[in-house]
């Protein structure tokens, strides 16, 4: 699968311009509540590097995104954890369909825990994925946003 140059998961700019777009539309946020969770995406290369990203959602809105160094995911309420190639399909399936289809989503990858892991060392952390999935997975379907 050929990458998007111009959305390349793997980077802090795509997470930054995620947060951008989640906190400049709180309205449409607004239906799910509001949100309390720090959560790390850690995205494993084809080169054995590994990318990590910590993003903190605070009432309608991102107030963190950050690049982390090994092991600082260990600091977040959880973290999702999959090869590159899955984020990457995930993030081609949403620009396809706007929004993510059946097993492309976060709650689909994780519950199955083959492609992609759910991770945290407090099950009251693990436990805020499962409450604010349905906000998490539409940061992330803000990917398929224009860019007005």
């Amino acid at each position: 699968m050929q990458q998007d140059t111009a959305l390349r998961v793997d980077s802090v700019e795509v997470f930054d311009t995620l947060a951008t777009k989640l906190n400049a539309r709180p309205e449409q946020y607004q239906v799910l509540g509001d949100a309390y969770l720090d959560i790390a995406f850690v995205m494993r290369r084809p080169d054995n590097s590994v990318f990590r990203i910590r993003v903190c959602f605070e009432d309608l809105s991102i107030t963190k995104v950050a690049e982390i160094a090994e092991g600082e995911e260990e600091n977040s309420d959880c973290w999702l954890e999959a090869d590159l190639s899955v984020w990457e399909a995930m993030f081609a399936n949403i620009r396809e369909h706007g929004q993510a289809t059946g097993m492309h989503t976060v709650n689909a990858l994780t519950m199955r825990g083959v492609d992609m892991q759910l991770r945290g060392s407090d099950p009251m952390g693990v436990d805020r994925f499962s409450r604010f999935n349905q906000t998490l997975q539409w940061f992330l379907e803000g990917s398929n946003y224009d860019n007005t």
